[in-house]
């Protein structure tokens, strides 16, 4: 039934998206890509990692907009960018499943909007003080302010929940958390193998120097 395969495109449209929301955010706005593409891609780690997240840290984390304030967007062309790069993907499925496929690039870009628009309500209140709209609704309020503890966790620990919307990249790597006193799995097994390999390389240099 058609339904069926609507549903199912809509689930795997949102898993990809999430592990390529996640990969950008980890390797291309976290990390220094100086090489990559001819060194184009550290602007993207510049805007990001030495000036957003410095400027929305801690008590700096949620502040009114002025005039001046630089843009928080991934920019006019994320979007576009992201459509190139599922395209391998869409076609085929177009090929093959018709319109319906639509489904696929559709709830992609949903995605991206989604991202686009909470990031933007997680760091900037309304400037007259009022709540947002969705604040007045329990189910609302609750799902932004989730949205909100994580990316909030993600400014205050650069390597925890580099998901925006929905947290599949961050659960698979072990990154994800809602508090950021408490280190997720995967960067304390990071920790641990790279202690390991610390006090390994101690022992070998203490076992050269007691041999000469």
């Amino acid at each position: 039934m058609i339904w069926i395969t609507v549903v199912s495109l809509v689930l795997f449209s949102i898993v990809l998206a999430s592990i390529i929301e996640g990969l950008f955010h980890q390797f291309i706005l976290h990390t220094p890509q100086r090489k990559l593409f001819g060194g184009k891609l550290y602007a993207a780690f510049d805007k990001h990692a030495l000036q957003h997240h410095p400027e929305y840290r801690a008590e700096d984390y949620h502040k009114v907009p002025t005039h001046h304030e630089n843009p928080i967007s991934l920019g006019p062309l994320m979007w576009p960018a992201t459509m190139l790069f599922i395209s391998p993907i869409a076609v085929p499925l177009f090929m093959w499943l018709g319109p319906v496929a639509l489904t696929f690039p559709i709830t992609v870009t949903l995605y991206y909007v989604m991202y686009e628009i909470v990031h933007w309500h997680m760091h900037f209140p309304r400037a007259d003080g009022q709540p947002r709209w969705y604040h007045k609704y329990p189910p609302t309020k609750n799902l932004f302010d989730w949205f909100d503890k994580r990316h909030y966790a993600h400014h205050m620990i650069d390597d925890t929940n580099f998901n925006v919307v929905i947290p599949v990249y961050d659960l698979i790597i072990g990154h994800y958390t809602t508090d950021y006193t408490k280190l997720p799995w995967g960067i304390r097994r990071r920790k641990a193998k790279a202690q390991a390999k610390s006090e390994r390389l101690r022992q070998e240099y203490a076992a050269k120097v007691g041999k000469e």
